[in-house]
């Protein structure tokens, strides 16, 4: 039951480490198309 239990919570942290990656990539992705449309004066949420 110990090995078992050290399965689960080693699984449940690799998935929580994944998941933080997953969203720190796509507040990555959203800053750097933020960051674009701004430097854009032809960019469609300026006009």
């Amino acid at each position: 039951a110990k090995k078992y239990a050290m399965e689960q919570s080693i699984k449940s942290v690799l998935v929580k480490q994944t998941i933080a990656h997953q969203h720190q990539q796509l507040t990555n992705l959203q800053m750097a198309a933020v960051t674009m449309s701004f430097g854009d004066p032809l960019s469609p949420l300026q006009s």
